[in-house]
């Protein structure tokens, strides 16, 4: 728990700085002198159409540290770490922009933005409006909020405010009460179940396997964290996730990997 508190300390304090460089009222006039530069709502398509060929979809994800794990990958070569997601199949990149504590940066989406035509998640710890306008310039694709670390007023106004700005929003739980959250407060179409508890960083697919009854038909749902092997990931299967956010597992194996896992996880998906 102490360790997601200094996160978000850390994090309003480094909002504030931006805040002083460039105002909440300038980055809204930026991005609306811009807006009709950016596509929409290609994050969900991209593993809908996925779904609609009944196979799996992986979000892979750049995440070079972790509180709980430190250092997950020395390489630091952005670029050939996302070429390898998209030739082996990744339909979507999420990247780790938070600096002190995941060794992440905003920099990392305009590199991959750049070179590869993948939608991306700008994944941070979102505590504050100015957060989603900048993930719009930067030109991602979808933000993450996270139930647990937001009142509901705040929540709804940060949903509100990306969907009108085209932005796709994952929105995380953990547990049931989250869930009703982000079904009935929200309304929310695109739930991620973080396997992972932000308050021990324990995790288990288990949480993933026991939310999967109460989420309507209608909802596209992502299992986050905690897949440590592939029958981890076929076992998930089995439930009905074909939706997989996927970082330190993927990270730790060799290039052809993810390649190699999809190709084996497809023959399993049940008619």
């Amino acid at each position: 728990m102490k360790i997601l508190k200094n996160i978000i300390k850390y994090k309003r304090n480094i909002i504030n700085n931006c805040i002083k460089t460039l105002s909440l009222k300038k980055i809204r006039k930026v991005y609306f002198l811009y807006k009709n530069q950016f596509t929409n709502n290609n994050f969900i398509k991209s593993i809908k159409k996925k779904q609609n060929e009944n196979k799996i979809s992986i979000i892979a994800e750049i995440k070079r540290c972790s509180p709980s794990k430190g250092i997950i990958v020395v390489n630091q070569n952005i670029e050939k770490i996302a070429l390898n997601y998209y030739l082996n199949g990744a339909v979507c990149i999420s990247i780790l922009t938070e600096k002190n504590f995941f060794k992440g940066s905003k920099k990392y989406i305009l590199t991959v933005k750049q070179i590869f035509d993948l939608p991306i998640l700008f994944k941070d710890f979102i505590i504050d409006e100015y957060q989603v306008f900048e993930a719009r310039l930067l030109g991602t694709d979808c933000i993450l909020l996270i139930v647990s670390i937001l009142k509901n007023d705040l929540l709804k106004k940060l949903y509100n405010i990306a969907l009108s700005i085209g932005l796709d929003v994952l929105v995380e739980i953990h547990n049931i009460l989250e869930l009703e959250v982000a079904l009935f407060s929200l309304n929310a179409k695109f739930i991620g179940i973080n396997n992972r508890n932000l308050y021990t960083f324990n995790t288990s697919i288990n949480i993933s396997i026991s939310l999967l009854k109460y989420i309507p038909s209608n909802v596209v749902f992502v299992t986050e964290s905690g897949i440590l092997n592939v029958n981890d990931l076929i076992k998930l299967q089995t439930f009905g996730v074909n939706v997989f956010l996927i970082g330190e597992f993927l990270l730790s194996n060799n290039d052809l990997f993810l390649k190699k896992i999809l190709d084996k996880s497809n023959n399993y998906i049940l008619p």
